[in-house]
């Protein structure tokens, strides 16, 4: 009996970790594939327009087409307005990625040439509010974007009041 009883458990053990290594091969190979379609498309880029300097991606491609005051609609109209901006956006471009700044106009420059534009969505005067939806929309777009967790160094303070949440795209 317990010989069986071990078979049995063996068996349990064998096939869960199949399963767990097909589930990670399987996003291994998306993740790769995902890589690779943005390294194509990121050297057609290259072949088809000159280099820019490093200052042209600071204020003169930041847009505020999107943004406006988180508070002034609340919770559920505001939440409503950045997803469809979010997918908006993201439909024109290949690369993105959500974060949130203090400084609506120097942030793009600090991605050093990677992104073209930086779209302001949202601003509030509460880092804990933008710090809530950066996670939120990160989670909710993971497998379109660059990034799959808050930034860190993101919005430490502010420079004029406001902290924005914003989706930086190439």
């Amino acid at each position: 009996m317990n010989v069986i009883a071990r078979l049995i458990v063996g068996g349990i053990i064998a096939f869960a970790t199949i399963t767990i290594l097909e589930s990670s091969k399987k996003q291994y190979e998306e993740d790769a594939r995902k890589h690779r379609d943005r390294n194509k498309n990121k050297e057609k880029e290259k072949e088809s327009t000159p280099d820019q300097a490093t200052d042209e991606f600071s204020e003169a491609n930041t847009h505020d087409k999107y943004l406006f005051d988180f508070g002034k609609y609340g919770a559920p109209s505001s939440k409503r307005k950045i997803t469809r901006s979010v997918k908006e956006i993201m439909k024109d471009y290949d690369t993105a990625r959500i974060g949130r700044t203090g400084d609506r106009n120097g942030r793009l420059g600090n991605y050093g040439g990677k992104y073209k534009a930086l779209y302001l969505l949202t601003k509030s005067k509460s880092l804990e509010v933008i710090e809530d939806l950066e996670t939120g929309y990160i989670e909710k777009f993971k497998d379109q974007l660059d990034n799959d967790k808050p930034d860190m160094f993101g919005a430490i303070e502010t420079i004029d009041g406001w902290y924005y949440l914003y989706v930086a795209v190439a």
